[in-house]
């Protein structure tokens, strides 16, 4: 397996003029690896890259957070079977189809703000879901109490999101708004085996001055669960308007028992650091997890063994005999192609131009730059991508789904 030395050996073998007045490998050399190994992510997916993780799809929760290191779908499969059954679209006829039929396996990537996130919908999920409360009104099944910053408790018929109403209050100031209801009926989830998630569509005006959402759920006032959200599920801050919060429960946060045949207690806590103006609350929903496994390529092209890290660029000269490319080991070959462009960029920082050129022909593949004969071209055709295609857009009928549609 090379390390980061071997390649730096590399470079300073292939050089003429060693003094050290000229190129400094511990900084220009590792960035002219580093600048090699960015060109090559820009012009194709690499298998050594390739990673899979396991994430719990829920039931009527669209939109789930990618991975920091995502650079593209390979595919998201069954794990009893392995199968992908998903057809994936652009983010924009995924909520178009989303707005029209939803018994379509679909799934997009969505990089719009700073969080990327990874839009499905699995009609053939094996998730479940049940309501914990409707809230159509503020005493429907039990009554919301409002104390902390809250105010003016209500029922909302004009505003609301599911069902034919909303249970409306104010929260202003700085504090805690807390909303209780410990008279709500009886629920029995037991058999959800404390494994699924608690869905909380809540409408804010300010969501700027959320800090934190909270919910406990039990039998009592000191036997619940108690769950934290800091961000909505998908990743995304609080915003103004609608948040889709998803909290997974954690039993290490349990206070007291929690009796799960004997729900009838619920509070809902949203810190805050000013005034949040009016917040409304739909449906509450406990929704059990469907595994699934995503496979995917990422950015990940170093490992840093004593640091047990994987990062995207070699980090410093201060290990290198600890840090590894990604391709080490089954793909040791590919270090040529590494090797060959970090040796070209070099060469021109000592400006020794011609001996530059013969390198960049090397590795692109001649005077024309098209990979082709190149040692960037063979190694495409050595590993060719396995990037889940888009179907194309379509035009469809108001009755049918994907597979009824024809292209434009």
């Amino acid at each position: 397996m090379d390390k980061l030395q071997d390649h730096l050996n590399i470079l300073d073998d292939l050089r003429i003029d060693t003094s050290s007045d000229t190129v400094d490998l511990a900084t220009q050399g590792i960035r002219a690896i580093n600048f090699i190994v960015k060109d090559l992510l820009g012009k194709h997916f690499w298998r050594f890259t390739e990673k899979e993780v396991t994430f719990n799809f829920y039931k009527g929760m669209r939109e789930y957070a990618l991975e920091n290191n995502y650079l593209d779908m390979i595919g998201l499969y069954e794990q009893m079977n392995f199968l992908d059954p998903f057809t994936r679209v652009s983010p924009i006829q995924f909520e178009r189809t989303m707005n029209q039929w939803s018994t379509e396996n679909i799934l997009s990537d969505d990089f719009t703000g700073r969080t990327s996130v990874l839009k499905v919908n699995f009609y053939n999920s094996k998730s479940e879901d049940r309501t914990i409360i409707v809230n159509s009104s503020y005493d429907g099944n039990g009554e919301w109490l409002g104390t902390g910053t809250i105010t003016d408790v209500e029922t909302d018929n004009n505003v609301y999101f599911t069902n034919s109403g909303s249970v409306k209050f104010t929260a202003s100031g700085t504090g805690t708004a807390i909303l209780t209801n410990a008279t709500m009926a009886n629920m029995d989830i037991s058999n959800y085996n404390k494994k699924y998630l608690v869905k909380l569509p809540i409408y804010i005006e300010d969501a700027s001055l959320l800090t934190s959402v909270n919910l406990k759920l039990g039998s009592s006032a000191s036997n619940y669960h108690s769950f934290t959200a800091t961000t909505q599920f998908n990743g995304k801050g609080f915003v103004n308007g609608l948040n889709i919060i998803g909290i997974e429960l954690d039993v290490d946060n349990d206070t007291g028992t929690p009796d799960d045949t004997l729900f009838t207690y619920i509070q809902l806590n949203l810190a805050h650091t000013g005034t949040l103006g009016t917040v409304y609350l739909a449906e509450f929903e406990a929704i059990t997890p469907d595994p699934l496994k995503f496979v995917y390529y990422s950015n990940d092209t170093t490992y840093d063994y004593s640091a047990l890290t994987w990062y995207n660029k070699f980090q410093n000269a201060d290990d290198t005999n600890n840090d590894y490319g990604a391709w080490s080991g089954k793909y040791d070959w590919f270090s040529n192609v590494v090797e060959t462009g970090a040796t070209a960029m070099v060469l021109e920082e000592m400006q020794e131009y011609d001996r530059a050129k013969i390198y960049w022909d090397k590795y692109n593949g001649g005077a024309n730059r098209n990979y082709k004969g190149g040692l960037v071209g063979q190694a495409i055709d050595q590993l060719p991508s396995r990037v889940k295609k888009k179907s194309p857009p379509s035009l469809g009928f108001e009755s049918e789904g994907i597979s009824g549609r024809f292209d434009k």
